[in-house]
């Protein structure tokens, strides 16, 4: 970070400060990395780094969790869409439904994942699909839907394998 800013670069800096973060709170250094993620955040607005301001507040939506989660995944999504990128906003989708924002209500979270799930099979990224089936399996294990998350689970099974190192001599 110090490098960044003696040289001038804000972006750059922006960008230390959201990887800090992140390793603060994989560390579960919660407050200091939202703290870093508030400062990357303001440079970034500041700088209009519109991709840059959606992924702060993803990891934003993360670390704080509740109604301030949801406005930050709102805000990402907007900024994932307008600029074309399908991929993150599917993931805002995903994320919506990782932390648990049931204000949505179960039928508003299915429809994310249902999205989510489009959008990544079109991309066939089956670490995503992978993540994306255990979420619904979950939400279908609260709704007592056993058969649906079970075929959740599987799926998700699926595509985890398929991210496995394969051996390169036959």
């Amino acid at each position: 970070m110090r490098l960044h800013q003696s040289a001038g670069d804000q972006i750059g800096e922006a960008s230390a400060l959201n990887s800090v973060g992140l390793a603060l709170f994989e560390l579960g250094a919660s407050s200091e990395a939202i703290d870093h993620f508030e400062r990357a955040l303001t440079l970034q607005v500041k700088l209009k780094q519109a991709r840059g301001e959606a992924v702060t507040r993803v990891n934003l939506a993360r670390a704080t969790g509740g109604s301030l989660a949801e406005a930050h995944l709102r805000r990402a999504g907007e900024v994932f869409r307008s600029v074309g990128d399908h991929y993150n906003a599917a993931r805002v989708d995903v994320e919506f439904a990782a932390i648990g924002l049931r204000g949505d209500g179960r039928y508003r979270i299915r429809e994310r994942l249902g999205a989510a799930l489009a959008v990544m099979s079109a991309l066939g990224s089956d670490k995503e699909l992978a993540r994306i089936h255990r979420l619904l399996a979950d939400l279908d294990a609260d709704a007592g839907d056993q058969n649906s998350a079970q075929s959740h689970l599987e799926a998700a099974v699926c595509h985890e394998d398929r991210l496995l190192p394969r051996p390169l001599i036959r």
